[in-house]
């Protein structure tokens, strides 16, 4: 599939200012003391496999958060269940700000179209 320039720099851009957003709201409100974050590596949670859309662009924004954090930012791909694992997998991580979900719109689509969102739901 043939995404133009604007496009891709569109979603990069849209996915880097709510990774931005997120992890500033995270780490206020989970951090002992916002200030020193981050002291450890970010870890970036993909609910999709490597080599994809989503993927690519959350690799882009881990290299930009990197650079502008000092700190590693690492990528984990948990792939399946209409990114409902990668959700849980967040969801459950201590709220420190350290670990971050890619969301698409299969976020939102989920809500409609499974009765509990875990990695056992089944469709309605």
């Amino acid at each position: 599939m043939m995404h133009s320039k604007s496009t891709t720099r569109r979603a990069f851009t849209v996915l880097a200012l709510s990774t931005l957003c997120l992890a500033g709201r995270v780490s206020a409100q989970g951090s002992e003391d916002p200030a020193a974050y981050p002291s450890r590596p970010i870890t970036i949670v993909v609910g999709f496999t490597p080599a994809g859309a989503t993927d690519l662009i959350a690799r882009m924004v881990a290299t930009k958060l990197s650079q502008a954090l000092g700190k590693p930012v690492i990528v984990d791909n948990k792939p399946g269940a209409g990114s409902n694992i990668a959700t849980e997998y967040v969801v459950r991580a201590k709220p420190d700000g350290y670990t971050l979900l890619v969301e698409t719109i299969a976020n939102a689509t989920n809500m409609s179209v499974y009765k509990n969102l875990n990695t056992t739901a089944r469709a309605t």
